[in-house]
């Protein structure tokens, strides 16, 4: 794929983009949980198969290169229903990580996916649309971002109070690389 720009935008961030955020970090919670242990596929294949998901969409808007708000909004809850799988895949099993070293190999991979950001394309933003390589990059960010901690030990991530945050705490780093 050449470097071409993409008609990709974000969309405006207000009242309106905050709830559909939290809708789809519940959704992708639910549904997340649903598919690794409710239906008993576990962390692994339930991992294997909503990255595949997602990332297949991800390769279909790319190659369609159209701006959809309704295509925008599936990918976020398909990176969320991914990221809660991921996030146990990590911490819980198989690889066990817990949720201090967890949470540092997820922040380790968001920090080196911006730094590659700022070296690959430093001028394409979101505000000024995405060329082929950001788009993949900035997907790759809002999964890494929309990782979720497993609830009972949600309080790592949280920030010091007065600072804001919740549980997508890391999604706070992107915006020091606009």
């Amino acid at each position: 794929m050449t470097n071409k720009k993409l008609n990709i935008h974000i969309p405006n961030i207000g009242i309106h983009y905050w709830t559909l955020m939290i809708l789809a970090t519940t959704i992708g919670e639910i549904v997340g949980n649903l598919i690794s242990r409710n239906l008993g596929l576990g962390y692994s294949t339930g991992s294997i198969l909503l990255l595949s998901t997602y990332a297949f969409s991800i390769i279909a808007i790319a190659l369609s290169g159209k701006e959809n708000p309704s295509v925008y909004w599936l990918l976020i809850v398909l990176g969320n229903i991914a990221g809660t799988n991921c996030a146990d895949f990590i911490t819980i099993e198989p690889l066990k990580l817990g949720t201090m070293w967890g949470s540092v190999l997820v922040m380790g991979i968001l920090t080196l996916i911006l730094i590659v950001w700022k070296f690959v394309s430093p001028k394409s933003t979101v505000e000024t649309g995405l060329n082929s390589k950001t788009f993949f990059l900035y997907w790759f960010a809002i999964l890494v971002s929309k990782h979720p901690l497993p609830p009972r030990r949600a309080d790592f991530s949280r920030p010091p109070p007065g600072v804001g945050g919740g549980r997508n705490f890391n999604l706070k780093i992107l915006t020091i690389f606009k």
